[in-house]
């Protein structure tokens, strides 16, 4: 009974169905209200490497990146706190740091010590 959001290259198999649904009646505006509201959110600052700008302006809002004078960008914002910050920011690998919030960095840090552990077997 909840908005879903669906990756168009993942629907394979599509069929027409009979059933139909009620549209709801919602604005822009209701719906990223809706967006907005799922969860606390955390004041996060991340510093990027050079060689990632293009997919840091794709994951980022102009508004949050500021360029630095050697070619790096500083990332500030609130992001919800969910398993999507913690994946995307380890997709970044060694190209990115974690300066605050300290519990999001050592979380994160440790995450890249346990990966570690299992190339070090």
């Amino acid at each position: 009974n909840n908005y879903r959001i669906f990756r168009l290259s993942r629907i394979n198999n599509l069929r027409i169905a009979l059933e139909s649904f009620v549209r709801r009646d919602k604005t822009i505006e209701d719906l990223e209200a809706l967006w907005n509201d799922r969860g606390p959110v955390t004041r996060l600052e991340l510093h990027f490497q050079p060689q990632v700008r293009t997919r840091v302006q794709d994951y980022f809002k102009a508004e949050s990146i500021t360029p630095l004078p050697d070619g790096s960008l500083q990332v500030k914002g609130e992001f919800l706190e969910d398993s999507w910050l913690y994946d995307t920011i380890l997709s970044f690998g060694p190209n990115v740091l974690v300066l605050e919030p300290e519990h999001i960095r050592a979380e994160i840090a440790d995450r890249v010590r346990r990966t570690a552990q299992l190339y070090d077997k």
